[in-house]
Parts: C-alpha cells; sequence; structure tokens
C-alpha cells in the first residue's frame, strides 16, 4: 500500500515519473509494502490510502469511530485531505475549505467503503492468488472479502444471480454507498463483467485476468457438456485429467512445476467440488456476450486487462479484441492491457510476483490520473 505525503517535487511531470519508477521497482513477496513518496505541487491535492485491514466482515462501530477521530486530527494537521484512489469522479479529490469542521463535514459526506472483491475461475477458490499480498494493501481500497468472491462463483447457475448476489451482500455488509474492486479470474471475470452490466453504480474498478467477452458458441457449449458427462462417468478426476494440459504452462521441460501446479489445481477442485462446478458450467452456457459492457462503462471506471503470452485457453487475439473495445471506450488513460511473458491461464500462480507488481504500478497510474 502506498503513503503519499508532501515535499517539493518541480513539475506534475516529475511526479509522474517519481510514482512510476517508485511502482516499477516493487517486488512484493508476500509481506505488507509501504512505501513513502514525499511530494508536493503547488496547488493542493492527495492520493489516498486505506488501512491495511482486510477482511470479509463489515468494520464495527467501534473502528468506524476510531477512524473518523483520526480523520479528524489529520484535517487539523494537514491541507489537503486522503483517499483512496477509486474516488467517483464527482468526489472532490482536496478542498479549498479553510474551515476544518465544514471540510471534514465534505469528506463524510463523499466517502464510500470500497472493497476488493477476488473472483477465482473455475474449479478454483481463492487460494489461486495465496501467494500473493493481499489485494487491499495491493490496491488501496479499505477491505478484501476472500470469503464472498468463493460464495459468488460457487454457489449459483447463473451468472446474473452470481452478479446480484454479489451486489446484495456489498450492500448489506459494508453499507449502502460501498462499492467494489473486482478481481475476475477467468469465469471470475465472466461474473465481474455481469456485475459491471447489471450493477455499474456498484463498481469502483475492474481487473480482468484470463478472461473474455464473447458469450459460448454452440461448439464450446457443447464441449461443456461433455465435460459434465464425463465427470458423471469418471468424477473430477477426470476431468481434470482432460483441462489440466490446457490450464498449466510450465517452462518448457520443467515438470517438476508442472506437478505442483497440477497438484495446486486437484486441490482447489476438490475443494469446490462437483455440484459447484456443474453450477459453473451451466452458467458459462447462459452467459450473455459483454463486448458492449466493456465498451461502455462510465471512462471514470478504471480497468485493468492482463493476459498470459502461454495461455492456451484465452489466447492472444482474445487480449486483443478486449484492448480494442477498451480503446473505444475513450479512457485510456485509466485503462490498461498487459501480457505477462511468463505466465499462461493461471497468471496469479503462474507469475504471483509480477502480477502483483502489475497492481502496484496500475493502482499507482489510476490514483495519479484521478487527480490530474
Amino acid at each position: 500500500y502506498f503513503h503519499l505525503h508532501h515535499q517539493q517535487l518541480p513539475s506534475l511531470f516529475a511526479m509522474h515519473v517519481a510514482l512510476r519508477s517508485v511502482s516499477r521497482g516493487l517486488r512484493p513477496d508476500g509481506r505488507k509494502i509501504e512505501l513513502k513518496l514525499l511530494c508536493q505541487l503547488t496547488s493542493s491535492y492527495s492520493l489516498g490510502t486505506a488501512p491495511t485491514t482486510s477482511s470479509s466482515s463489515a468494520p464495527s462501530s467501534s473502528s468506524s469511530s476510531s477512524s473518523s477521530s483520526s480523520s479528524s486530527s489529520s484535517s487539523s494537521s494537514s491541507s489537503s485531505s486522503h483517499h483512496h484512489p477509486w474516488a467517483p469522479a464527482t468526489r472532490r479529490l482536496s478542498t479549498t475549505s479553510k474551515n476544518p469542521q465544514s471540510r471534514e463535514k465534505e469528506e463524510k459526506d463523499d466517502d464510500s467503503m470500497v472493497v476488493a472483491i477476488p473472483l477465482p475461475g473455475i474449479l478454483l477458490t481463492n487460494d489461486l492468488f495465496a501467494k500473493m499480498p493481499g489485494f487491499s494493501s495491493l490496491l488501496g481500497t479499505e477491505f478484501e472479502d476472500v470469503s464472498l468472491g468463493d460464495k459468488a462463483v460457487q454457489n449459483h447457475s447463473s451468472l446474473s444471480d452470481a452478479a446480484d448476489f454479489l451486489a446484495s451482500e456489498l450492500s448489506s455488509t459494508y453499507g449502502a454507498r460501498a462499492r467494489a474492486v473486482l478481481v475476475g479470474h477467468s469465469y471470475g471475470g465472466y461474473a465481474a463483467l455481469e456485475f459491471a452490466s447489471r450493477h455499474p453504480h456498484l463498481l469502483a474498478g475492474l481487473v480482468l485476468i484470463s478472461t473474455q467477452v464473447r458469450a459460448d458458441t454452440e461448439h464450446m457449449i457443447e464441449r461443456r457438456q461433455e465435460q459434465l458427462r464425463l465427470m458423471q462417468d469418471q468424477g473430477l478426476d477426470g476431468v481434470l485429467e482432460t483441462i489440466t494440459p490446457f490450464v498449466i504452462s510450465p517452462p518448457p521441460g520443467d515438470d517438476e512445476r508442472a506437478a505442483e501446479l497440477a497438484a495446486e489445481i486437484r486441490r482447489m477442485a476438490g475443494l469446490v467440488g462437483p455440484e459447484a462446478f456443474s453450477r459453473q458450467v451451466h452458467a458459462c452456457c447462459s452467459r450473455k456476450d459483454q463486448r458492449e459492457t466493456l465498451s461502455k462503462l462510465h471512462p471514470t471506471i478504471p480497468i485493468l486487462n492482463v493476459h498470459g503470452k502461454a495461455d492456451k485457453i484465452t489466447p492472444p487475439r482474445v487480449h486483443q479484441e478486449m484492448k480494442r473495445l477498451l480503446h473505444a471506450r475513450g479512457a485510456d488513460q485509466v485503462s490498461q492491457s498487459t501480457f505477462l511473458k511468463e505466465a499462461g491461464h493461471l497468471v496469479p500462480l503462474e507469475a504471483p510476483e509480477h502480477f502483483a507488481q502489475l497492481l502496484a504500478e496500475w493502482r499507482s497510474e489510476v490514483a495519479w490520473r484521478l487527480t490530474e
């Protein structure tokens, strides 16, 4: 997570270079990383930080009280306020009010909880992201709700139900004004796009990993139905034996790494179970085309589109199509499309450090752009 304080820098350009240089130097190793970048420009502004708490439950009233007290204290000692980078476009990222009490009221009225929700792919759990630092620290959100993501992708037979469940739980747990940064991998990306289509007012940002926007073709639907028939005959082991070679992309000749990845997939699939897998397959077969959703999302919503160059399931042409749709959206300043050459379909598992570095750099870029 980032703490951005104040010191003189000669220009906006210098600030931009400093942010990118610091973020690109990140090498997350599983521990919390704190970077202090001192910067001050002639016009007052701030980029926000979030508490390092990562939780699947709503904040208690005592923590809210403590946070309010802390905010009041910082308002008295500094001429600019702190916000997370996921502020809506209508929010003022700094205030010119000279009255501390008035400024504190403005911040409170503008404030809304932002929650990072990781959404894993088919037959996977949030252990997919276990080798990375928490998303609340990487993305600067107040909370990260892991269990909510697992429930959304495992317990529903349609993506519309999964999206509505996410929206309902987000509001009931974190408040009516809470918004989400959804981190969707593969099938989780389908769920994230459906959420964006149905509940765009609850969306603060999107990270789409190894996913696509087109609906299943007839051929793909038939192939999924074959997987269900195979599961009935041979169980999940039969399905995994068929799909694992396409899911993993270990370095050529690295049999040990291939065995490790395959074992981890089997372990997560065992936790998901055959019933949830069946629900996920049915949801995939009935999902709608999301090209229009992606291209018409509000230009202030930051989006990161990531694929592995060795991905055998969502190949480069899928990534390029999504990149074109994001460009057509007219929001290149807060959208980014990136290949990770050392990864395949399981980006967070195959290249966790590089993916974490990419997220941290993107977050700093988004925070910078939203203050321009």
